[in-house]
């Protein structure tokens, strides 16, 4: 590759959603053929970039961005988990960046990936966002309303053309001995974004979904979310149960193709739930309001008291 005649883009990512939609953008805009394309992940975003854009990016973890007026910088917008795009962006655009594109992973909580309430907040915005909806005044904001584009996600096309259009490999026992018969329950951490606005957290919803489902026969993985230490529910789970929790050692797509029934909480695995037609049910126990725009659309059942959850449980271990 002839740097001298190819454009650099440089991509930026904290979290696992800001990461997933900014490298399937990348795949699908920008062929590596005739851009240099250079990564810069922290968090969550390392080990993702790192297994899926080895191919197509140079993948770098230090802070010598080197940043040109001619750059395409592209960044994901983590939110409360991190602040790290918006100071790429505050740099890129002290260094004159021409093109700064930001990508939202979903429609909602648009300015808690900001920082609202400061006086240059230009300082921390891109060119352009492009988010999912035709809705382009999302935001408190009209400076950051200003910069709205629709666009569809491409990580939904980008995940199924990968890894859903033929099945995954197993590499699991478990999951080898248990096809379409275990539960998947996908976590997310609540509190941090949300504290107790919504009536519920992952801690409170985690303690009702144990303790119903406890005592099934059918095995139940806890797929943690990127962010999420091990031992993080480990009070909630009783030993020598067929509970087992699951962090980086099953890939989500194998936990998820080969499962029977699919839980979580405004997770974004129920996009990729939907791609496989799974049954999907969004645990939001005693909730307040619901933030979360697949439940609104009916695409994906919501949960809203334990009763419910108890019936659920005695519908889909019918027979044990």
């Amino acid at each position: 590759m002839n740097s001298n005649s190819t454009q650099d883009i440089k991509v930026f990512a904290h979290d696992a959603a800001s990461a997933n939609v900014v490298l399937a953008y990348v795949y699908f805009n920008y062929n590596s053929e005739y851009y240099n394309i250079t990564a810069y992940p922290t968090g969550p975003a390392i080990n993702i970039f790192k297994k899926e854009m080895i191919h197509i990016a140079q993948i770098k973890d230090n802070d010598n961005y080197d940043f040109k007026v001619t750059d395409i910088v592209i960044t994901g917008l983590s939110g409360v988990s991190s602040n790290y795009e918006l100071e790429i962006i505050k740099i890129a655009r002290k260094d004159k960046v021409a093109q700064i594109i930001s990508l939202l992973d979903v429609a909602r909580s648009i300015d808690d990936r900001f920082l609202l309430n400061i006086e240059d907040i230009e300082e921390f915005l891109p060119h352009r966002i492009l988010i999912p909806t035709d809705n382009l005044k999302v935001s408190k904001d009209k400076k950051i309303n200003n910069l709205l584009e629709e666009y569809e996600n491409p990580y939904w096309n980008y995940i199924y053309e990968k890894y859903y259009k033929t099945p995954p490999l197993i590499t699991n026992e478990l999951i080898k001995g248990n096809i379409e018969n275990y539960i998947v329950f996908f976590t997310e951490y609540i509190k941090e974004q949300f504290g107790d606005t919504l009536g519920y957290d992952e801690f409170t919803i985690m303690s009702d979904f144990i303790d119903v489902f406890k005592n099934t026969n059918t095995p139940i993985f806890i797929k943690l979310h990127p962010s999420e230490k091990t031992n993080k529910y480990d009070a909630y789970i009783p030993i020598n149960s067929k509970i087992y929790v699951i962090k980086d050692e099953i890939s989500t797509q194998e936990i998820l193709y080969y499962s029977k029934v699919v839980f979580g909480c405004m997770t974004s695995v129920f996009y990729e739930a939907l791609l496989l037609n799974k049954q999907c049910f969004s645990l939001q126990l005693n909730y307040k309001k619901d933030i979360f725009e697949l439940t609104l659309e009916n695409k994906i059942e919501r949960i809203g008291n334990k009763s419910k959850l108890v019936n659920i449980f005695k519908i889909i271990t019918d027979g044990e």
